[in-house]
C-alpha cells in the first residue's frame, strides 16, 4: 500500500473542516435530555454493543493508567462522556476542554447532574472529583499550557476517538501532542483512542466510498492518501458520528469529517516532542480487546466480536484503535506500570450482548457471507520526515 509524506492540507482547508465539525458536533450537544434519559436512548440503539465495547477499552485503560491521579488533562473531551470513569479511576481533577463550544456546555450540565446524583450510585457520598471546562478554538493551532498550574502540571493527558482531527497536518498534529508533553509531568500518561487509517483504506479496498448498513465511509482525498490531510467523511450509525437527522437540527455535513492517522507518521511525531510508546499494557483484560498481532505494537488495533449484531457494526469497530505515551527521554525508558485500577470485563448490565473472550476464530462460521478483511500493513522502513521509522519484530 503507498502512503506518500506530505505534510498535510492548506490552513483554509483546516478551518473549514474544523468550522463544519464544530458545527456537526454541537447539533449533537441535546442539553434539553438528563442522564436518565440519555442512558435509556443508548441502550436501545443498534450501536449498543460498539458503544459499550469501546466504553470498556475507555475505561480500561483509565484505570491503568490513571488510577488515583491527581491530575488530568481532556483533550476533545466533547461531552465529557467520561465523566464516570474518571470518578471510577479515583482521578481529584480533570480539566477538559473542546472546540464546540455546545458540547462544553453540555458536558457541564452533566458534570452537575452527576454531582447532584453522586450518592445514588458511589458508595461513599459525592464524589471529590472537580472538573473545570474550556471551549477552545485553536486547539492543535497554538500552544496551551495550564494558566493556573504551569507546565508539567497534569499526570494524564487524554484524547478519546478524536486524535485523527488533528492528522490535517503535521504541523497541527505536532502542535496538540506538544501541548500535551508541555502539560504532562516527567513519566506522565498520554492515552487515547483513533480511527486507524490502513484498517479505513482497507474497508475503502480502492474504491471512493463504501456504504453499507450502519456504515459510510466517503473519501475526500484525491490520488494517493498522505500521511496527512487524507480526509474522508466518516458516518456510523446511531452514534456522535451519525448524521443529524433532528428536525432541529441545521447541519448538513451528513457525519464527521476526519483525516486518516497513521501509526508511523503518530509514532513519529510523538517521539519528537518526547512521547514514547507504551507497548505491554501488562493487562490481560486490555489485550483482550485488541489484535493478538499488535500485543508488542505501539498502536492497538480493536478485537470486537459482538453477538446478535449487525456485521458493520463489528466492522464499524474494527476501524479504531488504541495508544498509550508516555513523556520520558528515550524509547528504553519508558517505564513499567507500578500499580493499577481495578478491572471488569463487565462493562454495564448491557454486556450480554458481546463477549470479549470467545474464540474469535469461528467469526466466518457464524456469519455467512461476511466480508473477508485482510489487514495490509504500512510498508517498513517508510521515509517519513526526513528520517526513517523502522517497524518492530
Amino acid at each position: 500500500m503507498s502512503v506518500n509524506t506530505d505534510a498535510g492540507i492548506s490552513d483554509a482547508a483546516v478551518e473549514e473542516v474544523k468550522r463544519k465539525n464544530e458545527e456537526h458536533y454541537n447539533t449533537k450537544a441535546t442539553v434539553e435530555k438528563d442522564f436518565k434519559e440519555a442512558v435509556h436512548e443508548r441502550s436501545q440503539g443498534p450501536a449498543l454493543p460498539l458503544k459499550e465495547f469501546h466504553n470498556h477499552i475507555k475505561r480500561q485503560l483509565l484505570f491503568r493508567f490513571a488510577y488515583r491521579k491527581e491530575r488530568l488533562l481532556d483533550l476533545a473531551c466533547g461531552r465529557c462522556g467520561d465523566l464516570h470513569k474518571w470518578v471510577a479511576s479515583q482521578v481529584r481533577y480533570a480539566h477538559a476542554m473542546d472546540i464546540a463550544a455546545g458540547e462544553i456546555e453540555e458536558a457541564k450540565r452533566r458534570f452537575e447532574e452527576m454531582k447532584a446524583k453522586a450518592s445514588r450510585w458511589r458508595r461513599g457520598g459525592p464524589t471529590n472529583l472537580e472538573v473545570t471546562f474550556e471551549a477552545i478554538d485553536y486547539l492543535g493551532q497554538r500552544n496551551w499550557i495550564d494558566p493556573n498550574a504551569g507546565r508539567e502540571s497534569y499526570d494524564v493527558a487524554t484524547c478519546m476517538f478524536a486524535l485523527h482531527y488533528f492528522f490535517a497536518s503535521q504541523q497541527m498534529l505536532k502542535q496538540l501532542l506538544q501541548t500535551v508533553a508541555d502539560n504532562l509531568k516527567p513519566g506522565g500518561y498520554f492515552i487515547g483512542t483513533s480511527t486507524h487509517g490502513l484498517r479505513v483504506l482497507e474497508t475503502l479496498r480502492g474504491g471512493d466510498e463504501f456504504k453499507e448498513t450502519f456504515l459510510k465511509l466517503t473519501k475526500l482525498w484525491t490520488g494517493t492518501p498522505t500521511y496527512f490531510g487524507s480526509r474522508l467523511n466518516f458516518t456510523i450509525d446511531d452514534t456522535v458520528v451519525s448524521s443529524s437527522t433532528e428536525p432541529e437540527s441545521k447541519s448538513t455535513t451528513g457525519g464527521s469529517f476526519e483525516y486518516l492517522m497513521f501509526p508511523n507518521a503518530l509514532e513519529t511525531v510523538a517521539n519528537s516532542v518526547g512521547l514514547f510508546a507504551v507497548v505491554d499494557y501488562e493487562s490481560p483484560i486490555l489485550q483482550q480487546c485488541f489484535l493478538d498481532e499488535d500485543r508488542l505494537e505501539p498502536i492497538k488495533r480493536f478485537k470486537p466480536f459482538f453477538r446478535d449484531s449487525h456485521p458493520n457494526v463489528e466492522l464499524a469497530s474494527s476501524l479504531f484503535a488504541a495508544f498509550v505515551f508516555q513523556k520520558v527521554p528515550s524509547q528504553g525508558e519508558v517505564t513499567r506500570i507500578s500499580k493499577g485500577g481495578p478491572c471488569s470485563y463487565n462493562a454495564s448490565p448491557f454486556s450480554k450482548q458481546y463477549d470479549w473472550t470467545v474464540d474469535r476464530s469461528a467469526r466466518n462460521d457464524r456469519r455467512e457471507g461476511e466480508r473477508e478483511r485482510k489487514f495490509q500493513p504500512e510498508p517498513e522502513n517508510m521515509n517519513y520526515g526526513g528520517h526513517y521509522v523502522m517497524r518492530r519484530t
